[in-house]
């Protein structure tokens, strides 16, 4: 193994793996057996990642009719789940000082009944991926305007 954590991810997919396809016999396996390995894993909040390094695992294993299923579901593209590979954004000077204003006010003003609101409300319109205007939610709970400072402000 190249990692020493490498052993301890190889223990705990092969218990997923035995879990959910270890009952089935090796000739028994095919395409819609992964898929369906897939979605359980996905089902239970598995990380894309995860669950394609464990189909990985599970394919080796099956050998060459592993390597039969890994061309047919590549073929498909159902081979692999599509994983984000977006990193969070690095805050501007302005953002880290409007942050760090914030720190000032008291607790009860960031956590008030009216900026939770707000939260939520812009929460619910964010679609995958969007980004999510923090200062905004402020603004519109009155919390900035309350303490000063202005929708504007960056």
């Amino acid at each position: 193994m190249r990692l020493p954590q490498s052993a301890t991810f190889a223990e705990y997919a092969i218990r997923h793996i035995k879990r959910l396809v270890g009952d089935k016999m090796l000739v028994d396996m095919n395409e819609a057996t992964l898929i369906k390995y897939q979605n359980d894993r996905l089902t239970e909040s598995a990380a894309p990642k995860t669950v394609n390094e464990e189909v990985g695992f599970l394919l080796r294993i099956m050998g060459d009719l592993g390597d039969l299923v890994r061309v047919r579901l590549k073929k498909k593209k159902k081979l692999k789940l599509k994983v984000r590979n977006d990193i969070g954004k690095a805050y501007s000077t302005e953002e880290k000082e409007r942050m760090l204003d914030l720190l000032a006010l008291p607790p009860s003003d960031i956590l008030s009944d009216r900026f939770c609101g707000a939260l939520h409300r812009l929460d619910s319109h964010l679609q995958p991926g969007q980004d999510f205007d923090l200062f905004a939610a402020m603004i519109e709970g009155g919390i900035l305007a309350h303490q000063g400072l202005h929708a504007n402000a960056g």
